[in-house]
């Protein structure tokens, strides 16, 4: 140690005074202070000390160009353990693009500095040849010309932040240099100490005074001021020059002594006060500022110290580089047989490179699938062209895709040992993934979940949803592919060689990469990080977005482990969902002395009609003279009945998730991602509290396949008694379907409901599940009489024969649902029936939302009394908050129309109803629930008032519970039933 200290005393000092700059300023003690201008000069200074110190001891020789790489790779070591120390730090900042500042530190500009540094040892011998020609005083001369002549130019205007600008450095670099031959006598050191004195001042007085005039022109004159009121203490500055150049003389004796071989161990100093991300090196300990400053300065130099000793003792006598060292070509030879052995290295692993930059291809494609004809909507639907915008911005997920997607071909190939087969394999299942998701999105607005693959055993009722043309196109494709895949094996096959040993290693970190996505949203975790360093940020509130910016193949990956579809809300505990229950156990009690009737002695039917859309309500529609009105009955029903919009969480499709809010009373705008409750949420609880559990007896009635939405199972947990579906013990009657359609009837939905009501003649509670009016709406119906007699300028021919099939199915709902009334009204119990379309149909281009998306979010519903109820007590008609209603109400809006006693949950729906804006999904995708008033206008959640934020606030507690939570509200006595 005695003899390292005398040794490196110098790069000691100068060290400290490099991190003065980087740990000064997170100081907050008057002594340590370096902010602003001291801390502008302590950097200007340093950087051209250590040009000076570098030109200094390369004066002696020419030194050969190769001489770069020493520096460049143990900047590359230096940069590694700096961003390494950042990213376990700070994680969450961690990005894979910063590679490129650790390996190409010139390009990215990490250290201009850095950059400068390379190119003086590049121009060295140009210049030692340049000074021998010259004598001392035109070199003097030149010199001092050049350093006036950089100021003058610049005017103090290199912000010093880009690599380009550390070509400045040379001119340094030539004056240390030119310093190493001279002698510099006693008197000139003097008159440099007077300057140096003097320039300090008159940085000071300038930059400030410069500072007061500069803001003045800009803040009173209203100017646009292009210059720089710091010009005197930037790097081209002369003062700053004269002050460097002393310090550099007084330290010359020092600077003599400093071996050349030492020289490396400035790189890591330079890299530490100049790289990127160098804001973290202040370290935090239990020490007071003043002695964790001194502690970090001496952390930092042992770092140094370290890394320069491992690169000497072991990286520079690597075999490779004692050879790179040796060789005596120049720098244009070098390059030259450098380029030679790249190519060879290519031509060698020309498969696996070929291979790599064909999934790289079949990423991107990936993305433009999905896009909107190679547009897609950012930063509030703004669109924008999809190559432009995704090469720029979703680069990174680009790469992880084809690198999964590697990944697959790898374990594929392991298994198969043929290489046609298994790329175009791979090929091929992307190709059709993300044509599936964009069939998805063009249908349902959405990307395909992880939990859509329980629809696979429905295979055979999706296939009739999807264009004909489009399967026929696809078993075409696939048999052409089988065809070229087989003749590609036979006349020009490929073998990678691959141990057994390698192929059980490729195997395991194969699977261990195809694992990770289990991982992907545990925040803290290592694989978490390295996802989003990736630029693979979910927003899980906007899938089509997600899909379009992060591809069909990673938005999957993504949604495979959703943590939490809500945020826990803060104070939720049992004790929380407890005083709820007492809370509304007390609004209950208030609104039960006002009701006489008990829900359970009521027949309610709740009928969810597929699609069901007033064609009045369709923006840009027009109706030519003979149209005739499809829906006449259902319009009528608004004088008489309670009648109004309701605000549908989907366009095109969600089906499940408005049965879900309309059974359950919660609502899909509360949750923070895309969810589908049925098979997300319910399947967590053995049991699920509905409306039907008010009921001794409560069945299910849908004429399609039951499998969907899991509704099979989720029913069960509802504790329903039956559920009537096609293909189950419950035999479905009176099955029509209507010309050509391929579904059943809205007749056969009713005619199934009305011998249900008959079978049981008590109180019991129904859920009845159209399907005649699903999509697609192929040319079904022969006696159409209302094509051709509306026009629709957001609708092109083929939407148009569309929009008149389905007009016309919508006017079968309408007769449907008068002889459904009809027939109920003749039974002498109370009945109620609920009826609401869940979403609109998917003819207009889903990109029209963004225009209209209160408008296409808006259905049709009302709510019906038979004669007997309104003779017993239940009222024919709502007149408060019944124009825009979410499916969430319909429970507390049921209860207030029968006249029913609530629970205090219901209590708790009935005032959300009544004192709350409507709560629905927020149309642009952001995760706060968006508010529609009975204006159908947005309402923002700051101007809810104190009452109202209370409700609101309880609402998500129990919503939270019963999704997130812990399903306390389940075992809160007497909370739900």
């Amino acid at each position: 140690m005695r003899k390292v200290i005398p040794k490196y005393l110098l790069w000691m000092l100068v060290s400290i005074f490099a991190f003065l700059q980087i740990l000064g300023g997170q100081l907050n003690f008057m002594v340590l202070s370096f902010k602003g201008l001291s801390a502008s000069i302590l950097n200007n200074v340093f950087i051209i000390l250590i040009s000076l110190i570098l030109g200094y001891k390369y004066s002696g020789k020419k030194i050969k160009p190769v001489n770069v790489f020493i520096y460049w790779i143990l900047t590359v070591i230096t940069l590694m353990i700096v961003y390494l120390a950042y990213w376990v730090r700070y994680p969450q900042n961690m990005n894979i693009w910063q590679l490129l500042h650790i390996f190409f530190p010139v390009l990215t500009s990490s250290s201009a500095m850095l950059t400068g540094l390379l190119c003086c040892i590049l121009v060295q011998p140009y210049l030692y040849d340049l000074q021998a020609r010259l004598s001392a005083k035109q070199n003097t001369l030149l010199l001092i010309a050049l350093t006036l002549l950089g100021f003058t130019i610049s005017v103090g205007k290199y912000p010093f932040d880009k690599s380009i600008y550390g070509l400045y450095l040379i001119l340094f670099f030539a004056w240390g240099m030119f310093l190493a031959k001279i002698h510099t006598s006693r008197k000139l050191r003097i008159s440099l100490i007077v300057s140096t004195i003097i320039s300090l001042l008159v940085m000071v007085l300038g930059v400030y005074g410069f500072y007061a005039i500069y803001w003045y022109q800009r803040l009173e004159r209203g100017k646009v001021v292009d210059w720089n009121y710091q010009l005197l203490s930037n790097i081209t500055s002369p003062l700053v020059f004269i002050v460097t150049i002393t310090l550099f003389l007084i330290s010359e004796k020092a600077i003599k002594k400093l071996s050349v071989n030492n020289l490396i161990i400035f790189i890591p100093v330079i890299i530490f006060a100049q790289a990127k991300n160098d804001t973290f090196f202040l370290v935090r300990s239990f020490l007071p500022d003043h002695l964790n400053f001194i502690f970090s300065i001496v952390i930092l130099l042992i770092l140094d110290y370290g890394i320069t000793f491992f690169y000497r003792r072991f990286i520079l006598n690597f075999r490779s580089v004692k050879k790179l060292l040796s060789n005596n070509d120049d720098l244009l030879e070098f390059l030259s047989r450098f380029c030679h052995q790249l190519f060879n290295w290519i031509q060698k692993n020309k498969v696996t490179l070929l291979t790599l930059i064909w999934l790289l291809v079949l990423s991107f494609s990936s993305y433009l699938i999905v896009s909107d004809h190679l547009k897609i909507s950012v930063l509030n639907n703004t669109s924008c062209n999809a190559i432009t915008f995704l090469l720029a911005q979703e680069s990174g997920t680009i790469v992880l895709t084809a690198i999964f997607l590697y990944v697959v071909f790898m374990l594929v190939y392991l298994i198969l040992t043929r290489y046609w087969s298994s790329i175009i394999l791979v090929s091929l299942l992307t190709i059709f993934w993300s044509i599936a998701n964009k069939i998805k999105l063009n249908m349902r607005g959405d990307a395909i979940f992880p939990d859509d693959l329980n629809e696979v055993i429905n295979v055979k009722t999706l296939i009739p949803m999807i264009d004909q043309k489009l399967i026929l196109a696809s078993g075409i494709v696939i048999l052409l592919v089988i065809i070229l895949d087989v003749f590609l094996e036979i006349k020009h096959p490929i073998k990678l060689t691959v141990s057994w040993k390698k192929k059980l290693v490729l195997g395991l970190l194969s699977i261990l990469v195809l694992i990770t996505p289990l991982h992907f949203n545990h925040k803290g975790n290592v694989i978490y990080y390295i996802s989003r360093s990736f630029g693979n940020k979910p927003s899980f509130n906007n899938s089509k977005q997600d899909l379009q910016l992060h591809g069909p193949v990673f938005t999957f990956l993504d949604y495979i482990d959703q943590v939490h579809v809500m945020n826990e809300p803060k104070g939720y505990t049992k004790d929380s969902i407890d005083r709820i229950n007492a809370r509304y156990r007390k609004v209950a009690q208030e609104i039960n002395r006002q009701r006489k009737n008990k829900l359970n002695k009521q027949t309610i039917v709740f009928n969810l009609s597929e699609s069901f859309v007033d064609p009045y309500t369709f923006p840009e529609m027009k109706f030519k003279p003979g149209f005739v009105n499809p829906i006449k009955y259902i319009q009528s029903l608004k004088h008489t009945n309670t009648y109004g919009t309701m605000l549908s969480d989907g366009y095109g499709g969600g089906t499940g998730d408005m049965e879900w809010a309309s059974l359950t009373g919660l609502s899909m705008g509360i949750f923070k991602t895309p969810v589908i409750p049925f098979v997300q949420i319910v399947p967590k609880h053995q049991f699920y509290p509905t409306i039907g559990m008010n009921f001794k007896y409560s069945s299910a009635i849908h004429p399609f396949n039951g499998t969907y939405y899991s509704r099979i199972e989720d029913y069960q947990r509802f504790k329903f008694n039956k559920f009537i579906y096609n293909g189950s013990k419950y035999p479905l009657i009176d099955q029509h379907k209507i010309d050509k359609s391929p579904y059943n009837s809205d007749f056969t939905a009713y005619s199934n409901g009305l011998k249900q009501i008959k079978d049981y003649p008590q109180g019991q509670f129904m859920n009845i599940i159209t399907i005649q009016n699903h999509m697609p709406y192929n040319n079904w119906y022969s006696k159409n009489n209302y094509a051709n007699l509306f026009s629709n300028k957001l609708l092109d021919e083929a939407d148009k024969q569309q929009m008149a099939t389905y007009i016309k199915g919508l006017n079968y709902t309408d007769k449907a649902v008068k002889r459904f009334i009809n027939q109920i009204d003749k039974i002498n119990k109370p009945i109620t029936f609920v009826f609401y379309g869940d979403h609109y149909p998917k003819i207009i281009a889903q990109n029209y939302v963004a225009k209209y998306p209160i408008k296409m979010h808006s259905t049709r519903y009302f709510i019906y009394a038979n004669k007997y109820a309104q003779e017993h007590g239940v009222k024919s008609k709502l007149t408060d908050k019944t124009s825009f209603v979410s499916a969430s109400n319909f429970i507390a809006m049921t209860l207030a129309q029968t006249n029913s006693k609530v629970t205090p949950y219901q209590a708790l729906l009935t005032r959300i109803w009544q004192e709350l804006p409507t709560i629905t999904v927020n149309y642009k995708g952001k995760k706060n629930p968006e508010l529609i008033n009975q204006l159908g206008r947005k309402v923002s959640s700051n101007k809810l008032n104190k009452k109202q934020r209370l409700l609101l606030r309880d609402y998500k507690l129990i919503q939270y519970d019963m999704t997130d939570g812990s399903a306390y509200s389940l075992k809160a006595e007497g909370f739900y039933k």
